[in-house]
């Protein structure tokens, strides 16, 4: 699963991971498709694979009964897309107007690297992109959210597994119940108050007749309008780092290789 930031943090030599996204949320930027050819530019180089769909939801709307804004007839300003760039080794860099976002893919022949790796190409990418933003619009990038979400392959049991660890319940005897059973989920929530930061992890385990998977989303916010983007990601991933940690057991962990 997820790698460490520091040597106290806990490590594996075949972490489970499959899938890793890192997002900054930041203040809306008026992103023009006309001024976007120097960026395109740079970023094909890497990402050839270009796909356009439509701008996701605002993410300050994504708890509020409040409607995005309708776009009037007539209007000669086209709502900026959501840009995704990707290449062929499972990599792939997306935003719009209000969230830059990194996703690795693993499997059996990609190797997943650690975390130091994805926080250093995003901060790459997150350099790119404002540098853009300022040159093409003088707007400054204000992130006011991060998130951090890891999928990772398990085994058939792990839902029940996590259910019962979540619970407090360290019994490895109950996991005989779910023999033959088709599908079985449990999930939740854990919440971390730290200075001005709050983080949400949330987890979610999904068991299978012959797979199973345990995904996390930490997601870090500030009580204020200061937020240090990089830092507050290590944040919510050392927190849902410490989440795995406690939903997983001692016999997983060494089957994965724990450092």
């Amino acid at each position: 699963m997820v790698d460490g930031m520091t040597d106290t943090e806990i490590r594996f030599e075949r972490p489970p991971v499959r899938t890793v996204e890192l997002t900054l949320y930041f203040d809306q930027v008026g992103l023009k498709l006309t001024a976007l050819a120097p960026l395109l530019s740079t970023l094909t180089e890497s990402f050839p694979d270009v796909t356009e769909r439509f701008a996701q939801m605002p993410w300050g709307l994504e708890n509020s009964n409040e409607l995005p804004p309708l776009i009037e007839e007539g209007s000669t300003t086209f709502p900026f897309p959501s840009l995704t760039f990707a290449n062929s080794e499972g990599h792939s860099i997306s935003f719009q107007g209000d969230r830059l976002q990194l996703k690795w893919e693993f499997g059996e022949e990609r190797t997943y690297p650690g975390y130091i790796q994805l926080r250093d190409a995003l901060a790459q990418e997150f350099e790119r992109f404002t540098a853009h933003v300022g040159e093409s619009t003088g707007e400054d990038v204000h992130v006011k959210r991060v998130r951090a979400e890891y999928e990772n392959t398990m085994s058939t049991g792990i839902a029940w597994s996590v259910a019962q660890r979540a619970r407090g319940i360290d019994d490895n005897t109950d996991l005989q119940r779910i023999e033959g059973l088709g599908r079985f989920s449990s999930g939740g929530q854990f919440t971390f108050v730290g200075g001005e930061l709050e983080t949400a992890v949330d987890f979610a385990a999904v068991s299978h007749e012959d797979a199973g998977r345990l995904s996390l989303r930490g997601t870090t916010a500030a009580s204020s309008d200061v937020l240090d983007a990089l830092s507050a990601l290590d944040v919510a991933h050392g927190h849902l780092l410490d989440c795995f940690a406690t939903l997983t057991t001692s016999e997983q962990h060494d089957s994965w290789g724990k450092k």
